[in-house]
């Protein structure tokens, strides 16, 4: 699957092409609670690699793109780890872990209520095809 969307977002796996937008959607709001500290290019691009690779071997850590279909702009990304052994208190069929950042011009919009419910399609797919 490479891509999910709905009337307002699409969900896609990350490309080389996102990092410039990644690292340019980084405030300090965001950079405090998801990754420590701000973005680099050259850290993008490795985060990026690693999600490619876990996308290539079937996870357990799927990343998204939040793109807003009104502008074609990247609005942040979600992120589903299905790793229920490795993490504490979720068992199978728990909900996974889902962090998500949006980025400051795209925040108060919805969007990423959007990209959770299309994430929870991509889940409950994922799931039916495992069992």
């Amino acid at each position: 699957m490479s891509s999910i969307s709905d009337a307002r977002v699409q969900i896609r796996r990350f490309t080389h092409d996102d990092v410039a937008a990644h690292v340019a959607g980084d405030d300090p709001e965001q950079t405090k609670w998801l990754s420590g500290g701000p973005s680099t290019i050259a850290g993008t691009t490795a985060w990026i690699d690693r999600n490619l690779e876990s996308w290539e071997n079937g996870g357990p850590v799927f990343n998204f793109a939040v793109i807003d279909l009104s502008s074609g702009q990247l609005a942040g990304m979600v992120e589903a780890n299905v790793d229920w052994q490795r993490l504490d208190g979720l068992f199978w069929k728990a909900t996974p872990t889902s962090p998500m950042h949006s980025t400051p011009q795209f925040r108060g919009q919805g969007l990423m209520a959007h990209a959770i419910t299309l994430l929870e399609g991509f889940l409950r797919e994922r799931a039916s095809s495992v069992q």
